[in-house]
């Protein structure tokens, strides 16, 4: 009954768990009414919904197995779904979704009781394959940490992981002695000394492969006598971490310890269902007699007694002051147990004077001080609480001269500082992996193309957390956004604590001190409070490797396409309840131009060949899997157009307008968003070469509820072909007339476009591409020849012949009128505000038939 009670406690607070994902501004007044509901369900209570069990229950209740009933009633309530959404009443539909995520949610608080019951009956035990009591089975855990090995095997680990093949280098300082140099916690020592009257409670947040289990490895191996690392959430997964095997012995011993306390401690409660969150842990440490175990195995590791007996907290603050490192701090979603213990844990630590370092990859960490706020014997004013963001971290330490030499090669020499301060070292480690085996780079842009894709089936490999949606979201996200913290445990995203300018790498302003005002609950760094703090992508231009590796050759969702990929997101029946989906849900009033914009980038860094089928592909055109030469076979200087396409469509990269000329590389081009300045909605050019002058492209994306009509396409393409620009894409859901070489003659026709132009068109349809070509002459006047001549010579890397001709590429795309989620509420015709606006210009200009575009704007500063 008590850890039936603890899993009822820790959410009987109105806003419970349900805050922690995302920024609490994201919830509307019925969002928030719906996530107490849940809470008040899953406590028991009565919401008022009356709902009666279907027959379907009646074999799983006669079971008494909790987790099963759940099942049955989730089964019940999607068929409920199912009946509402035939039917099309919205009332109806959105209840049944409300009780179908209330069943969702009655069955992971069903499974978390049956996961306490059987831990009341000893099963914790079993885990670790030990029997009879505590004490027994710590004991014969800690007998088997063997110290002086794990730190032998943690040494070696971090000479080959840091050091590389260059272990044997005599001239010059190893990467691994920098490493040390630069380590963040060496610095909270040095402070700590300062003021040995505060005991630290530090949070180290960054995404995967910043160096955090790094940092605390070697900082262990170091101090052995000084502090511990082990991790308080272990991976249940496979291929663990070579680093994260050579403490599983401490791991075992810790895991084992915490839990045995949360045990003793809810036996030897008796709860009441009016105590506020978490309250089972809501007394003074200090003062209490209570033994833990934590502190035992604790002692017994640094020396400090002769065996695992639990220690009170007054016994351990008279013992030498030391640090604790716990890795992976990241409680499961609605893992209450976990949550609980963590914050057990934690008070057990500071309370003890015991220093404590948690690590970690989101909210849940940097909120957990807040989820224990009703505490109050809670002793603020005895301990520091920092938090190590990713510029606390070292950057990237290349192992040798060598490594640096090639770096320069392939990025360029101005760009390698910058490169290394800003990449993620881990993406950057095993794609300086994989460039060492291309001593001469030749082809900069088709090789980093080529080592991304193999890179990222590394990462999602190891990386099992990394969400699609966050790769969609890095792309579809103009100007660096702000999204939510997840994705920094979701993808590679970083934490913003900063209004301007990052600080230094490893200065005190990375290393930012949580605080709190003085009659309010909520920690803050700098002034904002911790689940308003965001996070954003790495800009491409000073980290162009993890924005390549993320692309993955053109295919970084593996099976799914980008449009399967937005449909999933759209088809969460809660989308508010995923901060992940919100961040890739609120983009732009068009979000066929966000669609597409991410579509475009992607693809380009395919292979060259594949190219078009990737764009078709990720569009929802699977069947066509032809080559960009394949499909271009019958048309006339077929290599020209292939040569276009290759310089001016690769390796796009999201950038600001205000980047544009730093982002411009021979390895990498840029995509452009919201340029309304220019007349076209996003502007992008390939990669750059010394020899010639760089392709510039443009697109257009019009998200109108019906098929576009034949003066609408002329006015659209007109808009984009008078811009004079070598790649010209149009997206549309579609055209009500065939697209043939006599109706785009005809608008070519009245562009005026200055020089004669051949033109090769590739239309995506339903079945796939096609493509053809044709020849417009330049619009007559007296200076024509003039301006032939001037015009051919200023296109790169065409063959010229003998005649002027300019060769350019025009790419209309129809994803489909009943495509979703394009045909939804996006369309500009059933948004009442933008209708009306958009009649009021059409008023103005004398046009009110003719639709436009219109919605709020990103501006791009």
């Amino acid at each position: 009954l008590g850890f039936l009670w603890l899993s009822s406690i820790i959410i009987s607070s109105s806003e419970g768990l349900c805050f922690l994902p995302g920024p609490p501004q994201r919830f509307d007044r019925e969002q928030s009414t719906v996530c107490q509901r849940s809470c008040l369900r899953i406590r028991g209570g009565n919401d008022g919904g009356g709902e009666k069990n279907s027959e379907h229950n009646r074999p799983a209740e006669s079971t008494g197995d909790e987790s099963k009933i759940a099942r049955a009633q989730q089964k019940v309530r999607e068929a409920g779904l199912r009946e509402a959404e035939s039917t099309g009443d919205k009332i109806k539909i959105s209840s049944a979704r409300y009780h179908l995520e209330d069943a969702s949610l009655e069955i992971s608080v069903a499974t978390v009781e049956k996961d306490l019951r059987q831990a009341c009956e000893g099963v914790v035990h079993r885990m670790y394959g030990e029997t009879g009591n505590f004490f027994t089975a710590i004991q014969r855990l800690a007998n088997k940490v063997e110290m002086h090995s794990i730190l032998s095997s943690l040494r070696r680990y971090l000479i080959i992981v840091l050091d590389g093949e260059n272990t044997m280098e005599s001239s010059g300082v190893r990467a691994s002695q920098l490493f040390s140099a630069m380590n963040p916690i060496d610095k909270l020592m040095e402070t700590e000394m300062e003021f040995t009257a505060s005991t630290h409670l530090c949070m180290i947040e960054a995404c995967s492969g910043s160096g955090k289990s790094l940092c605390a490895a070697d900082f262990f191996v170091r101090n052995s006598d000084q502090c511990i690392y082990f991790l308080f959430n272990p991976s249940k997964k496979e291929n663990k971490q070579n680093l994260y095997q050579n403490v599983s012995s401490i791991t075992n011993l810790m895991g084992l310890a915490m839990n045995c306390d949360l045990i003793s401690l809810i036996r030897s409660t008796t709860p009441t269902l009016s105590t506020e969150l978490l309250g089972v842990l809501d007394f003074d440490l200090k003062e209490s007699e209570r033994k833990w175990y934590l502190l035992g195995a604790l002692g017994y590791l640094w020396k400090e007694t002769t065996t695992v007996a639990p220690v009170s907290v007054k016994e351990a603050m008279n013992w030498k002051q030391r640090w604790v490192l716990m890795d992976e701090t990241i409680p499961p979603e609605q893992d209450f147990a976990a949550i609980a213990k963590l914050v057990l844990v934690k008070r057990v630590l500071t309370n003890a004077n015991i220093h404590c370092i948690m690590l970690g990859t989101n909210t849940l960490v940097m909120n957990i001080d807040k989820v224990s706020r009703s505490s109050e014997y809670s002793r603020d004013e005895d301990r520091t609480m920092v938090c190590l963001t990713h510029r606390s971290l070292p950057r990237y330490i290349l192992p040798s001269s060598k490594d640096e030499e090639l770096l320069k090669k392939f990025f360029g020499e101005s760009r390698v500082s910058q490169l290394l301060d800003n990449v993620n070292p881990w993406l950057c480690s095993l794609f300086l992996t994989n460039l060492r085996r291309f001593p001469e780079i030749k082809n900069p842009s088709s090789l980093i193309r080529n080592i991304s894709r193999a890179v990222l089936l590394r990462v999602k490999r190891d990386k099992r957390s990394l969400k699609d949606e966050s790769i969609y979201c890095m792309f579809q996200i103009s100007a660096h956004e702000p999204v939510s913290q997840l994705h920094i445990s979701k993808g590679f995203a970083q934490l913003n604590v900063w209004d301007s300018n990052l600080p230094r790498r490893g200065s005190k302003e990375s290393m930012p001190e949580m605080t709190r005002l003085e009659n309010e609950v909520e920690l803050r760094i700098h002034d904002t409070p911790l689940p308003e703090l965001t996070a954003s992508f790495p800009p491409a231009v000073q980290d162009p490797i993890t924005v390549a590796v993320c692309a993955g050759g053109g295919r970084p969702f593996g099976q799914r396409s980008a449009l399967q990929v937005l449909q999933g997101i759209h088809k969460q029946k809660a989308v508010w309840s995923n901060p992940i989906n919100v961040d890739a849900y609120k983009r732009d009033a068009n979000e066929l131009e966000s669609f597409g914009a991410v579509v475009l980038m992607i693809s380009s860094w395919s292979p060259c060949k594949d190219l078009l089928k990737n764009i078709a592909y990720h569009c929802g055109i699977q069947e066509d899997q032809r080559s960009v030469g394949e499909i271009l076979a019958s048309v006339r200087n077929k290599k020209s157009f292939m040569r276009i396409l290759e310089s001016c469509v690769s390796n796009l990269a999201p950038v600001r307008w205000s980047e544009r000329r730093d982002a411009a590389s021979p390895f990498m081009g840029y995509y452009i968003r919201n340029q309304d300045r220019q007349r076209r909605d996003g502007t992008f050019t390939g990669p750059t070469t010394a020899s010639e002058k760089s392709l510039m492209g443009g697109a257009e994306y019009k998200n109108w509820k019906s098929a576009l009509t034949p003066e609408q396409l002329s006015k659209v393409l007109s808009k984009l072909l008078k811009q004079d620009l070598d790649v010209n894409v149009c997206m549309v859901p579609e055209i009500s007339i065939n697209v043939t070489e006599n109706n785009l003659k005809a608008i070519m026709n009245n562009t005026c476009i200055p020089c004669k132009t051949e033109w090769l068109v590739l239309h995506l349809k339903g079945e796939g591409w096609r493509s053809f070509s044709f020849q417009i002459d330049a619009f007559h006047d007296n200076q024509t020849t003039k301006r032939d001549e001037e015009c051919v010579h200023k296109q790169a890397g065409v063959d010229l012949e003998l005649e002027p001709v300019k060769r350019k590429v025009l790419m209309i795309i129809e994803v489909g009128i009943k495509t979703q989620p394009f045909c939804g509420k996006g369309r500009y015709d059933q948004c009442p505000k933008r209708k009306k606006r958009r009649d009021q210009r059409g008023r103005r200009k004398e046009n009110v038939s003719e639709p436009t575009k219109k919605g709020k704007r990103i501006v791009d500063k």
